[in-house]
């Protein structure tokens, strides 16, 4: 996985070595991060903060290439506004299960 991305990151942007290794941590960092709002806001079932951060995921694993991170935060953001918490927890489970395969990697 954290390959994959830093071949794209590369192809992309022209970003190898130290640049892309700093971008793909950052990027972990921002999903972990997100992640843990997400948490924060499921029991109160916070509906626009449960979307700005599958948003804010999504956005980052497309500017890396991440399409497995993409398509489940994107299933997050959706299911959040359509205000559909079960469907919002499955692609939540989703994400985590993705999120610890990148932590995997660091």
């Amino acid at each position: 996985m954290k390959n994959d991305i830093l071949v794209y990151l590369k192809n992309s942007f022209g970003l190898e070595g130290a640049e892309g290794e700093e971008l793909f941590e950052s990027y972990v960092d921002t999903v972990n991060e997100n992640i843990a709002k997400i948490k924060e806001a499921l029991p109160s079932e916070r509906l626009e903060d449960l979307v700005r951060a599958a948003h804010s995921i999504k956005g980052c694993a497309l500017n890396c290439g991440h399409t497995p991170m993409a398509d489940a935060s994107k299933e997050a953001e959706f299911a959040g506004k359509a205000r559909n918490i079960s469907e919002y927890k499955t692609a939540l489970a989703k994400m985590e299960a993705i999120a610890a395969a990148l932590n995997a990697e660091r």
